[in-house]
């Protein structure tokens, strides 16, 4: 799987047509903008919200204590922060 920047896409296609119509390609522009439509209603393939929030509910859950976690042990994973940091950003330098 690949993962895209869906914005971006959008506004590259969008460009895209628009340059089509003006050089007189209307039909051309409207089958563009078409598939961006059709491109637009596929599922997000990955979501860092719902990433992010299920790795916060599991470092700060009653279950850690529940399954004989000792502190040390929590504080370790508290640690994670990073990763959920590195996580949220999805791998891209800002």
């Amino acid at each position: 799987m690949r993962l895209i920047d869906a914005d971006k896409v959008e506004k590259d296609i969008r460009n895209y047509a628009d340059k089509k119509c003006c050089n007189g390609e209307i039909e051309l522009a409207n089958g563009i903008l078409k598939t961006l439509t059709v491109i637009k209603e596929q599922p997000t393939a990955y979501d860092v919200d719902k990433v992010i929030e299920q790795i916060g509910k599991k470092m700060f859950s009653a279950e850690l204590h529940d399954n004989g976690w000792d502190g040390q042990t929590i504080n370790e994973l508290l640690c994670m922060g990073d990763v959920y940091e590195i996580v949220k950003a999805g791998g891209v330098d800002e």
